[in-house]
């Protein structure tokens, strides 16, 4: 979901939550594991440009230098816009079809082969959703978030994660620890009630015309590893009370 209704972004903060009633705001999942490193993501930003460059070589020579560079630097992340907004979609169409609202009988080109890949999963295991696109909070750690779905399956109850991107990433491991450690959940009204003890964590991995159910193995280890996320984000935000009086001197 691109916006959460509790949410809102905050320039320099990332996603933050405010409750309705109590006027507390807390990071969000998302933005506290936004810390971590990701390796990956300059080999792949660097093999965007280079493909969008070499596709358009021709029309990029007759434009002014800066004009090339621009279109260049910005491609990667046209791109990951442009799958970032399916996934957007998806999640919605998901969300009103659980949530009993009115759905459009059709879908749009792109989306449609996901959500065939997700009518074949609810046909396969049959799903008794509880909720969909859930606010959570955790007033100890100090964190909130959105979880994608609570449903009961084969007798137990999951709470899960959709994810439609290429591949399934150990993030999401640390981001359904979060989920699931959550204190309460926090409707739009501002009331709140406990959130129930979850049986398992999974990611469902919808990609066109198919799907896999991942469990996500529930440790102390990795739900640890996201509150060092936490204290990390928050020291980062302080950092600039790391250092003291500065002196200094020039060398003529």
């Amino acid at each position: 979901m691109t916006a959460p209704v509790l949410a809102r972004q905050v320039f320099g903060a990332g996603r933050v939550y405010r409750h309705p009633r109590t006027g507390e705001e807390a990071p969000s999942i998302t933005t506290i594991l936004g810390v971590l490193d990701k390796p990956a993501l300059p080999r792949w930003a660097a093999k965007e440009a280079a493909e969008y460059a070499a596709a358009h070589w021709d029309a990029l020579g007759a434009l002014p230098e800066r004009d090339r560079v621009k279109l260049i630097k910005a491609a990667p992340w046209d791109r990951s816009g442009d799958a970032a907004s399916i996934g957007d979609r998806v999640h919605d169409h998901i969300d009103r079809l659980v949530s009993g609202e009115p759905t459009t009988a059709s879908y749009e080109p792109e989306v449609q082969p996901f959500m065939t890949a997700f009518d074949d999963f609810v046909d396969t295991w049959r799903p008794e959703f509880r909720m969909s696109e859930f606010t959570v909070w955790n007033r100890t750690v100090g964190y909130a978030g959105t979880g994608d779905f609570l449903a009961c399956i084969g007798g137990q109850l999951i709470l899960g994660d959709h994810k439609t991107g290429k591949g399934v990433y150990a993030e999401a491991a640390l981001q359904l620890h979060a989920l699931a450690h959550a204190e309460v959940i926090v409707y739009p009204d501002g009331s709140e009630e406990p959130l129930p003890q979850v049986d398992r964590l999974a990611v469902l991995h919808l990609r066109p015309n198919k799907w896999e159910l991942i469990e996500v193995h529930r440790t102390p280890e990795t739900w640890a590893a996201f509150k060092s996320a936490a204290l990390l984000y928050r020291w980062k935000r302080q950092e600039h009370t790391v250092f003291g009086t500065r002196r200094s001197g020039t060398v003529q």
